[in-house]
């Protein structure tokens, strides 16, 4: 009964440690104040519109 539900968690498993890994290296990287959250909001906002 719960077999498909373990299959699609097993399938995303790597997926949500992925995104946990690198999350958690941003928010230390924010948290130490290596990265500046708002320098890479801008950049990333020049980054799409294109200036």
């Amino acid at each position: 009964m719960a077999l498909p539900v373990f299959y699609a968690i097993r399938a995303m498993l790597p997926v949500l440690v992925t995104v946990g890994f690198f999350g958690g290296l941003l928010m230390l990287a924010i948290g130490g104040g290596a990265i500046d959250p708002m320098q890479m909001l801008e950049d990333l906002l020049r980054s799409l519109i294109g200036f």
